[in-house]
């Protein structure tokens, strides 16, 4: 079917629109006899092309949705919290598998060496690890973590947005500040990871 005859399907007009057009035998055969089946006025035929259009963006709207390909090994790129960046001395990696994920961070400008035993907690406590369950949902990625420094995040879902492109993830949504348990505000995170393998 030629880009005219897809025109006269579902625009009812274009090229050829005269009575020697459609009728059988005469000229483009095949065009004229899609054409004569197709009245751009007839209610069903209306139905049936905005049936195909709505098909066509539903369709369209399901592989947009898979645009979040999340399996792989991410490098953190950058981030910030509200308006506030990152460090560029936190470094991260996140492990994404079909069911899991895990994240685990350093930041560099804790002592790499350390000399004492302060030194040594300090280093410990700039090294952090969250693990846990996921669920996607076209583009909403759900993290629901079993493990967390902080014991009143396990359990909660955390709903976040996510698109690919190319070797990059873009993940944002609001996280809840907990105090005692307590959520007191959210915080709008957003991240960029780089697929390294």
């Amino acid at each position: 079917m030629h880009i005219t005859d897809m025109r006269r399907v579902f625009l009812g007009g274009g090229e050829g629109n005269d009575a020697e057009s459609r009728r059988p035998g005469s000229g483009a055969q095949g065009s004229a006899a899609v054409y004569e089946r197709c009245d751009p006025h007839d209610p069903k035929e209306t139905r049936v092309r905005l049936t195909i259009v709505i098909a066509l963006l539903m369709l369209t709207q399901s592989l947009h949705a898979q645009s979040c390909r999340l399996i792989g090994v991410w490098e953190l790129v950058s981030g910030k919290t509200d308006t506030t960046p990152y460090p560029v001395t936190l470094h991260a990696r996140k492990v994404i598998t079909h069911t899991h994920f895990t994240v685990v961070s350093r930041d560099d400008a804790v002592s790499k060496a350390p000399k004492t035993t302060a030194d040594t907690v300090a280093l410990l406590q700039s090294m952090a690890g969250v693990s846990g369950t996921y669920t996607l949902r076209g583009t909403t990625y759900t993290e629901t973590p079993d493990y967390y420094p902080d014991p009143a995040y396990v359990g909660l879902a955390l709903p976040f947005t996510c698109r690919t492109e190319a070797d990059q993830l873009y993940q944002s949504g609001n996280v809840p500040v907990l105090q005692n348990g307590v959520r007191v505000r959210d915080v709008k995170l957003e991240e960029v990871w780089r697929r390294i393998e």
